[in-house]
């Protein structure tokens, strides 16, 4: 499968009068050469800091959720304000979906199980078969969920070590003075053939801003309920690494107005980028994700999200 690198590009402009406006909370800022932690006090500081936090999400979304704007033909449509083609690779999500990929309408272990040993058998070793599948909390909670009832039949025996094992402790409570707590729950299982799974919870699954589509069944989004497998076989090489171009690091630029730039500090700037009492921040950063065999990958999607 072919693939190409992806530009993300952002910009942030704020007025020459924020030049060393404070705020009440101190951010604390630590130094890369002396590890010493200072506090700041500028509001630019807090500025910058969410700057890259937004700066450092673009990132995570392109290498996860970018989609290729290359036609069936290869060509690209899409062009910026100097002319050059705007070009965008594919990122995780879309190069697994060529991979093992099942929708269901309700989760169950039998169905993980079934799915784990048409990919195991005669295909890889007894000590190869470990798991990991990422999901939202939802996803996590209904794994559990899955988990209690296929161990129903041995509850009996559970909770009669439940104390040693931590099910069963005392708590403090306004409501008795002989308050107990109780509950567990499930994060991995145990199939025949030494198939071992283990739930591992992904924010990004979980993220109602982007994963707006409700589950019409379970409630919350949709998305959190998607279980997937980033990885099968032997670990001697990654199946999914991130990828840049030898040299180009993230590159940073500012633009400053005449009176004053609040992210230097300056205030008076002797060669000014524009007229305007303002100062800008440009960001910009090249990268890419492949998935060396999209066949050692495998998701379980809820059919909601078929479409």
């Amino acid at each position: 499968m072919r693939n190409e690198f992806s530009r993300i590009r952002l910009q942030h402009k704020v007025p020459g009068r924020m030049l060393n406006r404070r705020v009440e909370c101190g951010i604390p800022c630590k130094d890369p050469k002396t590890n010493q932690v200072k506090v700041e006090t500028l509001w630019m500081y807090h500025v910058e800091w969410v700057f890259e936090q937004q700066f450092s999400q673009d990132k995570n979304y392109c290498l996860m959720y970018a989609r290729s704007n290359r036609s069936s033909n290869g060509e690209v449509r899409n062009y910026g304000k100097s002319g050059n083609i705007l070009s965008t690779g594919s990122g995780i999500r879309e190069q697994m979906s060529v991979g093992h990929v099942t929708y269901y309408n309700q989760f169950s272990l039998k169905m993980l199980e079934n799915a784990l040993f048409e990919l195991s058998t005669g295909v890889l070793g007894y000590n190869m078969r470990n798991f990991v599948l990422e999901t939202g909390e939802r996803g996590a909670a209904k794994f559990s969920e899955e988990a209690l009832k296929t161990t129903s039949g041995w509850q009996s025996n559970i909770w009669m070590d439940a104390e040693r094992l931590g099910m069963v402790g005392k708590t403090t409570s306004e409501l008795s003075s002989n308050a107990l707590k109780a509950g567990f729950q499930f994060t991995e299982f145990l199939f025949a053939n030494n198939i071992r799974v283990t739930i591992k919870v992904n924010p990004f699954y979980d993220d109602v801003v982007r994963n707006k589509l409700i589950h019409p069944v379970f409630g919350g989004p949709a998305e959190s309920y998607r279980y997937d497998i980033y990885y099968i076989g032997n670990t001697d090489e990654p199946n999914i690494q991130l990828c840049k171009i030898n040299g180009m690091e993230e590159q940073r630029g500012f633009q400053a107005g005449p009176f004053g730039n609040p992210f230097t500090g300056e205030a008076n700037t002797n060669f000014a980028s524009f007229d305007e009492d303002a100062a800008v921040i440009h960001k910009m950063a090249t990268l890419g994700a492949i998935v060396l065999d999209p066949l050692r990958t495998m998701s379980f999607i809820p059919s909601v999200l078929a479409a």
